[in-house]
């Protein structure tokens, strides 16, 4: 199915926390949820769409992921849990590398293997990780001209 990437709109709040919440659930079962959909979609419509670049992939007039992007660093990336392996983050990735330039950097939790396994695949390269709201982080960066991991 072809999916179309395009920039997001004030109009696309609400389709953007629909996907955030499908979601979120599946990768991160073991984050427990802090915040009211009713929160989600006032930092979505308050913050995210007014501060960072946001890319929505949509495929047959339904929003099915998004990206954002802020001053070089990926914020989110989310696709809906029935759209995932179909290339559809590789697609929102491009979009923010693009816009990015040179150098885009990105967190992840250390429990998310699978977001850890598929930036890697996208030439990130794990920096160092740390203790951040009481999960462990990873910072991952990408580079134009590839980085080499830290040493373990």
């Amino acid at each position: 199915m072809l999916t179309q990437i395009r920039l997001a709109t004030p109009a696309d709040a609400d389709a953007i926390v629909a996907v955030f919440c499908d979601s979120k659930r599946p990768s991160m079962p073991w984050l427990e949820d802090t915040y009211a959909p009713a929160e989600v979609r006032s930092y979505v419509a308050d913050v995210l769409l007014k501060t960072a670049t946001v890319w929505v992939a949509v495929q047959t007039e339904e929003i099915v992921g998004y990206a954002a992007l802020e001053n070089g660093v990926l914020e989110q990336l989310f696709v809906a849990a029935d759209f995932q392996q179909q290339g559809i983050g590789g697609q929102l990735l491009d979009a923010a590398r693009k816009s990015a330039g040179n150098h885009m950097s990105l967190y992840v939790f250390t429990e998310n293997r699978a977001a850890r396994r598929f930036y890697e695949r996208h030439g990130f390269v794990s920096m160092n990780d740390f203790d951040a709201e009481g999960e462990l982080d990873m910072r991952y960066e990408w580079r134009l001209i590839p980085l080499t991991p830290a040493p373990a």
